[in-house]
Parts: C-alpha cells; structure tokens; sequence
C-alpha cells in the first residue's frame, strides 16, 4: 500500500471489515503487536502502514489489494 492507495475508501474497507469481525483498534492492536497508538493512527489515515502492519491487516481480514483498492477476497 503506498501513499496514494492510502485513502478514506480504502480505509473504511478495512474498519468495516474489522467491525464486522468484531474487532476494534485494540483487539488489531493485541493480535498484531503494534501500539494502540499506532494503530489508531493508521485507521483514521494519519500514518501509512509499513509492509508487516499492511500484510496483517490484509491477511486478517482476508482482504487483498488489486488496482491501488483494498477488496475482499472471494
């Protein structure tokens, strides 16, 4: 994911995701060792996620990238 693939569509695909699971910031931020804060920051679009934040999140929640978009899987 870079920069111009970080934007408010595919962040609500991601946070729509999670809610659905019933996740939220913190159960992403227990199950993947990263900070609350870090987290929190990376959903509401203020910090790109490095390549193991973005391979957890996708992972997941059984999204993938295609096109610059976050989708879900088949």
């Amino acid at each position: 994911m870079e920069w111009k693939d970080y934007n408010e569509e595919n962040i609500e695909i991601i946070v729509s995701t999670m809610k659905e699971n019933g996740d939220t910031s913190e159960n992403l931020s227990d199950g993947t060792g990263f900070s609350r804060d870090f987290v929190d920051k990376f959903l509401k679009g203020t910090m790109l996620p490095g390549p193991k934040l973005q391979e957890i999140v996708l992972t997941r929640y059984d999204l993938t990238m295609a096109d610059g978009k976050v989708i879900r899987k088949l």
